[in-house]
């Protein structure tokens, strides 16, 4: 199945799901449309988290006054399970609103733009509990944009300008400040994929910096133009695929002094910002 969230653009309410069988990627089957009162209070999802590890196949994503919890274990009738609000989150972007989720069970991190961190315990997705919220003082002197949960360590980077954080959550509920790179390249989205953070900066280029030392990040290359304002970016295999606003490439970087844009494409739909490109397999779903 392919899932997509869907919403109002910069943080405002009015969302809703949709599931389509992806068994023949030429012909997307759409299974069901959830879009009420529920749904009313999503916001854009930039990227939300999944987890398998209680009763049923459960997703955290953003809402304009905090997070939701639905059980998605039946995808023609996803059900909601809870609704969190957070302290000093509302229906903003990048200033007070939920910009992304990183479910690491049993702990969720949600990046509050101006706001900081938040780190809310999940023993019962029907009732999560907030623990507390890390300003963004104490977490790299930047604003928090995405955030990624790995083990013991927690990265962070900011959006729309500059900054990259690492800290160590050997004790989830106590994060620590590892190393902070508050004056980095201009980003605008982050994915974390082993020892590396790609970066898709908003000089149209592909970033990427090493972690494999979380006390000290350093940067590694990037990429030429990708064509477009980057947007957000998943991996696979030695490649990033990029959403770059225009369209969509495909930048190879196993070899860490030589990146290579091998390929670009985009629907040509006027209007179009396609930002996202999520790789499947042989596939790449842009939106």
């Amino acid at each position: 199945y392919l899932v997509v969230i869907y919403s109002e653009d910069s943080g405002k309410r009015g969302g809703g799901i949709s599931f389509f069988d992806f068994s023949d990627p030429r012909n997307p089957r759409l299974i069901s449309q959830t879009e009420n009162s529920d749904t009313e209070a999503m916001r854009e999802a930039h990227g939300y988290g999944f987890s398998s590890s209680y009763s049923g196949d459960y997703v955290v994503v953003q809402a304009i006054e905090g997070i939701q919890f639905w059980d998605w274990t039946d995808v023609s009738n996803p059900r909601l399970l809870s609704y969190l609000e957070l302290p000093l989150i509302e229906e903003s972007d990048y200033t007070r609103g939920a910009w992304w989720v990183f479910w690491q069970a049993p702990t969720v991190y949600i990046g509050g733009p101006s706001t900081g961190i938040y780190l809310v315990r999940i023993t019962d997705p029907a009732n999560p509990q907030f623990i507390k919220r890390l300003g963004t003082g104490a977490t790299g002197g930047f604003r928090t944009g995405p955030v990624f949960a790995i083990g013991n360590l927690l990265v962070v980077s900011n959006m729309d300008e500059g900054g990259y954080a690492t800290l160590d959550i050997a004790d989830p509920q106590q994060p620590v400040l590892l190393d902070a790179l508050p004056n980095g390249p201009e980003i605008y989205a982050s994915m974390v994929n082993g020892n590396k953070i790609l970066g898709t900066g908003t000089d149209n280029r592909l970033y990427v910096h090493d972690i494999s030392d979380p006390t000290d990040i350093r940067f590694e290359n990037r990429s030429p133009s990708l064509g477009g304002r980057g947007g957000y970016v998943t991996f696979q295999d030695g490649f990033a695929h990029v959403g770059a606003s225009s369209n969509y490439a495909k930048v190879d970087i196993r070899n860490a002094s030589n990146y290579k844009i091998v390929g670009t494409g985009s629907s040509g739909i006027r209007g179009r910002d396609e930002d996202f490109a999520t790789v499947l397999g042989n596939v790449v779903f842009v939106g």
